[in-house]
């Protein structure tokens, strides 16, 4: 088999095509840093890897792909505005899309820990790989997700890898405050104006003076932008021997309270978590280091009110979420449309970007669709529809029937039945009784310092999940017995459906209304007509539930006729229905149940 080595997305462009990827076996190695790749960990992985391949799979692929990712911490999630969940490391990400897409088909990796310490990272990674069908091999195991042991065992080793990974964290953590407790400088680039001299802070002669030039120039009358371009005609470096400033680190020169002698350092102590969630927990460690005072005070002062006084404020208020994120595409280009709020012009709209990503490349056709669509308006009358097209839907109410009613009323089955759930949440109610115990003990081992107060932390955290997840159990049990138990309950199962509906019609949280939309849409695309100032919107449904029929073949047996998976909405004037649904709720909040859906979707023809 060939090898290819693949170290960054450029390797990837130009050394792999989809044939390589498709014939394949992928090993993926990572380090997290500098030292770890100079001491030959990354060649070991791919050696550990080329050697499980050519052993047990040799003849069964014409390529081995190594993907040697450097320097990367396992446990990186990001949520982008456009894109999504992503893992911030590069190759892995790269090689998820390609699960998605079914390019690649597999991955080797020494440990879990290779892929993430984190249990939400691994979460998302262990879904892909279900979802696509993937096969993992760990070391020399293979896994299966198809079978529940494995996927119980993958849990267990994600959750162990995010325990130690809180444990070195722990003890990272310790030696950095007692770092700074000793006044030893914390890491990372020092500030300019300074140096670092075994590790302690002390006054650069060489640079300082460019700092008390800053401050100089400034209460002179200069602007960042002028300061900027003054540091730069003279061919002064930055901290970092960079040729370029940028004001925005002029401006932290300015306000950085290290020029009057110390730094007030607020220390998460929590992994994972930011500094905000650890402040109200009464878990952040406060350090005041200090150093040698370079800039006199009434100069300071000066520079601070006429910074306050100068200074724009800026509206940081800008993350905002939308309701249709990767699913609303531009009917003109079938591109993904985004979303967009600047409140300080009123706009709050979606609209086609494919104009402004491609405006350099003269090959690719150039949107003719240059309106953007309000985004109030747009997410109300979709919102609408969908309602509608959900209550009407008889495979929407099959799908109900069979997931909370039994098939067929049979007296003796259903009290076996009961007896069975009776002793699942007698089980279950064990279960939690052992895990109060348990967690009195672990609470009895931190008081007597066996386990820290992480560790305590990060065990109480499982078992309040675990507690909860059996809770949820004992009431969806006892809801089932209470149906069970009611004669009734094929008379009564179009209420309970109702009751189920309006709950989805009062989701009131924007992740409530999310998650329920990206289950049931695949796809929304709107068209604007340009010479009437309207918009056609097409609808897409995962699953053909626009129109279906239910035909009655007895008492609550129905054979359901294929509707459609697509509804059109045409000729819509979103922002005169917009007004006219703000018209109708007087003002408020939009709520709607089963009977008034009805009355709202009539404004959308």
């Amino acid at each position: 088999m060939e090898e290819i080595i693949i170290r960054n997305k450029e390797d990837y462009d130009t050394k792999l095509t989809t044939n390589q990827l498709l014939n394949s076996f992928n090993v993926y190695c990572r380090v997290s840093t500098k030292d770890q790749i100079e001491n030959t960990s990354l060649d070991s992985q791919m050696e550990f890897g080329i050697d499980y391949v050519t052993k047990n799979l040799n003849d069964k692929f014409d390529y081995i792909i190594i993907w040697r990712e450097e320097g990367k911490s396992g446990d990186d999630l990001v949520i982008d505005e456009d894109m999504g969940e992503m893992v911030k490391r590069e190759l892995l990400n790269i090689i998820m899309n390609n699960w998605k897409s079914r390019i690649t088909k597999n991955i080797w990796i020494l440990d879990l820990s290779r892929l993430s310490r984190n249990d939400e990272v691994s979460q998302l990674v262990k879904g892909i790989i279900y979802k696509s069908g993937i096969d993992l091999f760990i070391g020399n195991q293979k896994y299966d997700f198809d079978n529940k042991m494995d996927k119980l065992f993958f849990g267990m080793l994600s959750l162990f890898n995010e325990f130690e990974n809180h444990q070195r964290f722990e003890k990272g953590l310790m030696g950095k405050r007692k770092n700074l407790d000793i006044g030893k400088w914390w890491g990372g680039t020092v500030p300019i104006g300074y140096k670092s001299v075994d590790g302690y802070i002390v006054e650069d002669e060489k640079t300082i003076g460019i700092v008390k030039n800053i401050f100089k120039w400034y209460i002179g009358g200069l602007s960042t932008i002028k300061i900027k371009e003054r540091l730069e005609k003279f061919g002064i470096k930055t901290q970092r021997n960079q040729s370029h400033w940028n004001t925005n680190s002029i401006r932290k020169i300015l306000t950085n309270t290290v020029y009057r002698g110390y730094i007030d350092y607020e220390v998460k102590g929590l992994k994972g978590k930011s500094k905000e969630y650890c402040r109200e927990r009464g878990l952040t460690y406060k350090h005041k280091f200090k150093v040698p005072i370079t800039i006199e005070e009434n100069v300071w002062e000066d520079v601070q009110r006429m910074y306050r006084n100068r200074v724009r404020v800026k509206n940081t208020s800008n993350v905002h979420h939308f309701l249709f994120k990767d699913i609303l595409y531009c009917g003109g280009c079938d591109t993904k449309m985004r979303g967009r709020q600047r409140d300080w012009v009123n706009e709050n709209i979606y609209r086609c970007v494919s104009n402004e990503e491609n405006y350099r490349d003269s090959r690719k056709v150039k949107c003719g669709k240059k309106r953007s669509v309000n985004r109030e308006g747009l997410e109300q009358i979709v919102w609408i529809k969908v309602l509608e097209v959900f209550r009407d839907s008889e495979k929407v109410k099959e799908e109900f029937r069979n997931n909370n009613l039994p098939k067929k009323y049979d007296k003796e089955n259903t009290q076996k039945t009961i007896k069975s759930n009776l002793k699942k949440i007698d089980r279950r109610v064990k279960n939690l009784r052992d895990i109060e115990i348990k967690k009195g003990e672990n609470i009895g081992k931190n008081v007597i310092k066996k386990i820290s107060d992480v560790q305590l932390r990060t065990i109480l955290g499982i078992i309040e999940k675990e507690e909860e997840k059996l809770k949820n159990e004992v009431e969806e049990l006892k809801l089932k017995n209470d149906l069970l138990e009611n004669n009734n309950v094929w008379e009564e199962w179009f209420d309970s459906f109702k009751l189920y509906y309006n709950k989805i019609c009062l989701y009131k949280s924007f992740d409530d209304r999310r998650k329920f939309v990206n289950d049931h849409i695949e796809k929304i695309t709107v068209d604007w007509n340009e010479k009437d100032n309207t918009h056609n919107i097409i609808i897409q449904f995962k699953l053909n539930i626009v129109r279906d029929k239910g035909d009655s073949m007895g008492k609550d047996i129905y054979k359901i006729r294929k509707g459609k998976d697509k509804v059109k909405l045409n000729d819509i004037n979103i922002l005169k229905v917009n007004n006219k649904l703000k018209e109708k709720s007087s003002g408020k909040t939009l709520f709607f149940n089963y009977s008034t859906v009805t009355d709202f979707a009539r404004f959308l023809g």
